[in-house]
């Protein structure tokens, strides 16, 4: 895995919004229709930004290697 790649994964993960925050502001009076739309719309926004700021250089260890047959 490149740090590009494990850069994705962590901003992916640190998108999203808990559940828990969902619960709390929707009991404030907020629509769940927007913070769901706004939820939904972080994990690609936070994605492209990864890529911006780290982009893919190297090629992963795993994409040169022959792939293997499923069944012997």
């Amino acid at each position: 895995m490149t740090l590009s790649e494990l850069h994705c994964i962590m901003a992916a993960g640190f998108c999203g919004m808990p559940l828990a925050i969902l619960a709390m502001i929707l009991n404030l009076g907020a629509h769940d229709h927007h913070l769901l739309t706004a939820n939904l719309m972080t994990v690609p926004a936070g994605l492209g930004m990864a890529k911006l700021l780290l982009p893919e250089t190297l090629k992963a260890p795993l994409a040169s290697a022959a792939p293997r047959p499923l069944v012997k």
